[in-house]
């Protein structure tokens, strides 16, 4: 009988944490100016002008926040995943 018992309550905690983390795991949100100052730092150490940086609206979602670099010599796609990491895609870049 304890046995049975001790299945049960196993079976109960692993669903409740599969709905727990179902309802409120997440990526939680990505303060977009914060975002903004990473993209500029990035830019500023390339030694490139930020004043060709815009928010991308329809790349931005809860975890990431997207901006588009777009000068007469360069576009470049850049990610800030929740937590700060920068990424990009340079469309010129001969290697991507």
């Amino acid at each position: 009988m304890k046995g049975v018992f001790a299945v049960i309550i196993l079976v109960v905690a692993a669903l409740g944490f599969i709905i727990y983390s179902y309802l409120y795991a997440g990526c939680g949100s990505t303060d977009v100016e914060y975002a903004k100052s990473r993209v500029i730092e990035h830019l500023e150490r390339e030694g490139l002008p930020t004043e060709y940086l815009m928010f991308d609206e329809v790349g931005t979602t809860e975890c990431k926040v997207s901006f588009n670099y777009n000068s007469s010599d360069q576009n470049i796609h850049f990610v800030v995943i929740d937590g700060g990491k920068v990424t990009w895609w340079d469309f010129n870049a001969p290697d991507q």
